[in-house]
Order: C-alpha cells, then structure tokens, then sequence
C-alpha cells in the first residue's frame, strides 16, 4: 500500500475532512517498509505520531500534522492533488479579486479530477478537493481550519492569515452545499455568525460553493460560487 492507493487515499480524505477512520490496530508490531493493508498503514501512522487512536477510530490530532498530510499529496505526482495544485495561485488570486466565476470553474475541475464517481457526492470529497485546490500556494501566508467552532455552528472551511505575516491579508470563510445556491452558502455564513472568525481584520470574504449532484437533473455536477466581502466596523 502506497500514497496512491485508492483506500488510502479516501481514509485520507476523511481524515483530513475532519472524521475519524475506523482501523482495526495491527498488534503484531508494525514493519515501515510494508504496509500490506489500510490497517496496518493506520497502525504505524498511530505509532510514528501522525494519528492519534481512540475506541477503534484515529483521526488527525492537529494542524500541523493535517498540513503534513497534503504535503505528502502535494508530493506525489501520480497522485491527482499533484496536478490540482498547480493551479492553487491562480485560484487564490481569483478569490482574492471575487472571481466567482473563475472559481467556480477550477473548483468544478479539479473536484472531477479528484473523485471518483462512487465517492464523488460524499462531502469529504467536495471539501477535499476545496482544501487541496488552494494548498499548493495558501499555506505560506494561511493556516487552514476544517470544521471551525464559531457563533452557532461550525464553518466548513476557514484559512485565516498566519500570525505574524506581515502582509495584510484577508481571512476566507467557506460554506459548502450541494442541491442547494451558492447563496444558501453565503446566508448561513450570515445567519450563523461565522464571520466573526475574522475579527480583528478589516474585513473577510464570504465564499459559498454548490453543485447539483442529481444525475437526472440539468447542470448535473455543475459548480457555482458566490463571493462576498464584508467590511468589519
């Protein structure tokens, strides 16, 4: 088993989506030059630190190991994230200049490129495909937050300036949907009172990300985006 296992790859997905995987730990001790299945791949990624293991799941401890996890994507060039990051500036640049559209269309691209069509609707999978798009150039200046407890939820996906850049920067709040509008995205922002990840900048982009994942309907997997800025007073 290697990084471009499919196995592999999907319980990295969820790892990195904020879920935890089921493993079976392997107690026959763990040997680094041959994982021969996805348990004993988790077993010596739990010894070595990387995951942490609980009641028959692990999940990924904190940032700094999740960011290890898509430098090892970022790595593989046989590995789909390879060829999804080098498009991350210029789809950075595009979200810093509201390019709806434009993000739109990488989004829709590369979340093709990274799917399967069996795990294509799983939301780990859109959120994956969101989080690897931007990786290749973002997380210089960016931290990323999967899941961030704000207000009266959890926003999907937050990259928030690095402290100490010394670049004004601006945090980026996303909300993911499918069946639904962008829009949709963009009010439970609002309603939920997400932005308030950002205080203590001048202001925040808003961004909501919706495809139709019904297969019988029109603009089947077609992804739309809605950016939005919002000053903080």
């Amino acid at each position: 088993m290697n990084a471009v296992d499919p196995a592999f790859q999907q319980a990295v997905k969820d790892l990195l989506a904020g879920d935890s995987v089921d493993v079976t730990i392997d107690k026959k001790g763990i040997d680094l030059t041959d994982f021969g299945n996805l348990d004993t791949a988790l077993t010596a990624l739990v010894h070595l630190g990387y995951l942490s293991y609980q009641d028959g799941k692990v999940h990924i401890p904190n940032l700094e190991v999740a960011e290890e996890f898509l430098n090892t994507l970022a790595q593989a060039k046989n590995n789909p994230a390879y060829k999804i990051m080098a498009l991350s500036k210029e789809l950075l640049q595009m979200t810093l200049l509201e390019d709806a559209d434009g993000v739109a269309q990488i989004l829709e691209q590369n979340h093709d490129l990274y799917s399967s069509v069996y795990s294509y609707n799983r939301e780990n999978d859109l959120a994956c495909a969101v989080l690897t798009s931007y990786k290749g150039f973002i997380d210089r200046d960016y931290s990323f937050h999967r899941e961030f407890p704000k207000g009266k939820g959890f926003a999907d996906i937050v990259y928030l300036p690095r402290p100490g850049t010394t670049r004004m920067l601006t945090p980026i709040i996303i909300e993911l949907k499918w069946d639904k509008t962008a829009d949709t995205a963009i009010e439970q922002i609002k309603k939920r009172q997400y932005a308030g990840l950002a205080h203590g900048y001048p202001s925040a982009l808003l961004v909501g990300i919706s495809y139709e994942k019904d297969r019988k309907k029109e603009g089947y997997k077609h992804h739309t985006c809605v950016i939005e800025r919002v000053d903080n007073p």
